[in-house]
């Protein structure tokens, strides 16, 4: 097992560069594509309503098939699933990108296809992780996976100014389309990707509990870790409102985005100082301690009364995420079975995509009725709840499920450097 600093393990990782690169690059759109639908139907001189309407439904189009193409990655293959959504994907954006913002129903079915066809990137590669990579390579993987999270918040908006420089929001929409498609369909291909083959179960009672895209529901430690999950994107989403308010009280909501950036830069070089070492530490308290530190720094903000202040106060959590991202990747693995982790993984997108959206308007209602310190008192105290849920639930998580058999490796990947 490879141990020590996890930097050093990641890059002497040979089988994970390509995966990660095409994964990178398949993203990246995700924190594009809705601010680029926006700006679409602006630039044509139509209202925002239109345009948010548009995200509404790609993202509830993504939302809703995110369990369901995990499972179809379980029962057929990751490839399989990752070639299928990714020509869609292409298809349905692409078109897209070449309608007028003014198509209301046309342009709504293929959102609503869009969102339904989002490749299952981030679950794929993490659930081929979990099954080709050995202890000390996982921990180091999931970190450099979690670091890479919030490079996104940082590189998305500024890929996305660059391509509404050169060519407008609709070459944005292109771009996406081509890169999340393109990235899929390259995915699917490469052999790292293929799901692994596993022996016959020995006892058939067992089988069904492989069925069905939420089965890994049943796990309890999965069932808590999705609660606690949901409890906190929406704490995350109640922020994401309360910051523009803050924005807008010091004199601009144009600072919005420097404020994420810079506190978000600041989360990534504290990342990379965790990373700089292998924890010992078991895996569910660490998690249960980033927890409920995020769930302190929430408060912070509160107490912010201009630019520099708040940018301390946002660093006070993000410096938190990618230790807590980290180990909330290694803990969905250890409580779901093995033909069940990129519908786990999916899960987890579909619980964040869900609770971000509910925190949004919980927030809206929060800040009408107080101001931005009481959003953000009101998402420490959701914080604080879903701390305190991982505190109980801690020995759920504590030991992974037992398997009936172990995973056969391919002989071209048997034989490989790894």
């Amino acid at each position: 097992m490879k141990t020590g600093n996890q930097l050093r393990v990641l890059a002497s990782v040979d089988w994970v560069r390509l995966p990660f690169l095409l994964a990178f690059l398949g993203r990246l759109p995700l924190y594009m594509t809705s601010v680029a639908l926006v700006l679409w139907t602006d630039a044509a001189g139509r209202s925002a309503l239109l345009g948010g309407f548009y995200v509404a439904v790609l993202n509830f189009g993504v939302a809703v098939a995110a369990p369901w193409l995990g499972h179809l990655a379980d029962r057929r293959s990751r490839s399989f699933a990752l070639r299928l959504t990714g020509i869609v994907q292409l298809l349905a954006l692409g078109t897209l990108s070449l309608q007028s913002p003014s198509f209301v129903q046309l342009n709504a079915v293929l959102c609503l296809l869009a969102g339904l066809s989002t490749p299952p990137i981030s679950s794929a590669l993490r659930s081929m992780v979990t099954d080709r990579a050995q202890d000390g390579e996982r921990d180091a993987i999931f970190t450099g996976e979690a670091m890479v999270g919030s490079l996104f918040a940082i590189l998305g908006p500024l890929a996305l100014s660059g391509f509404v420089l050169l060519g407008g929001a609709q070459s944005a929409i292109t771009a996406g389309a081509v890169l999340l498609g393109g990235s899929a369909v390259g995915l699917s291909f490469l052999p790292v990707m293929r799901s692994v083959p596993r022996l016959p179960e020995s006892d058939d009672r067992q089988e069904p509990e492989s069925h069905g895209a939420l089965a890994p529901l049943r796990q309890l430690g999965f069932r808590a870790l999705t609660v606690r999950m949901v409890i906190e994107a929406i704490a995350g989403g109640v922020e994401q409102v309360a910051l523009p308010a803050f924005a807008v009280s010091i004199g601009s909501a144009a600072l919005t985005g420097p404020l994420w950036a810079i506190s978000g830069g600041i989360g990534l070089a504290a990342g990379a100082a965790y990373a700089l070492r292998t924890w010992r530490m078991p895996k569910e308290t660490l998690y249960c301690i980033g927890v409920t530190g995020l769930a302190v720094s929430y408060v912070v903000p509160a107490f912010a009364n201009s630019f520099t202040t708040m940018v301390l106060a946002l660093s006070a959590g993000t410096i938190l995420v990618v230790p807590v991202i980290a180990t909330e990747y290694d803990l969905v693995a250890r409580t779901v079975p093995e033909t069940q982790r990129n519908s786990g993984f999916a899960i987890m997108t579909s619980a964040s995509i869900c609770g971000t959206a509910i925190g949004a308007q919980a927030g809206g209602f929060v800040i009408v009725h107080s101001d931005y310190r009481g959003a953000f008192v009101f998402a420490a105290v959701l914080a604080g709840l879903a701390a305190l849920m991982s505190w109980r639930s801690r020995k759920l998580w504590a030991d992974p499920p037992t398997t009936a058999v172990a995973p056969v490796l391919p002989a071209a990947l048997e034989s490989s450097d790894r």
